[in-house]
């Protein structure tokens, strides 16, 4: 998690969004220093695809690779939102268009969706409701 962003999710290896938490330190961060990297595209060619981007080594980019490395028989639009849906600034943001190919652009909805019914789950569990409401959020 790069806490100097407002992202938990984005990729490395080229520039990232403006949406600092603590510009003070953008610094430091390698990529910004690294002239191959200093470009909305970086390290990747147009249209790679965001399966060929390196992402911030963030829990659910663990258990993405670590599922996907075991031959799990999740569907891909399952993969996409376990290691996409924190990556807002793709699916909410719209940002790193350049880097999407048509098969990002065919799931974007999904993890999207996913993403705004999670943060709704996670809004209501959170406050004290019943075991009725919490039961009714999950059917």
């Amino acid at each position: 998690y790069d806490w100097t962003h407002l992202q938990k999710s984005r990729p490395v290896g080229c520039t990232s969004l403006d949406d600092l938490n603590f510009p003070e330190y953008s610094e430091f961060n390698p990529d910004g220093l690294n002239e191959n990297y200093a470009s909305a595209l970086g390290m990747y060619s147009e249209h790679c695809g965001l399966q060929t981007l390196l992402l911030l080594w963030s829990g659910p980019e663990y258990m993405y690779h670590m599922i996907s490395a075991k031959k799990s028989t999740i569907p891909e639009e399952g993969f996409a939102i376990l290691r996409y849906f924190t990556f807002n600034g793709w699916h909410s943001g719209r940002c790193f268009h350049e880097l999407c190919n048509i098969d990002d652009e065919l799931i974007r909805h999904s993890v999207e969706e996913f993403d705004m019914f999670r943060r709704k789950a996670r809004n209501l569990c959170t406050k004290n409701i019943s075991y009725e409401e919490c039961d009714y959020l999950w059917t």
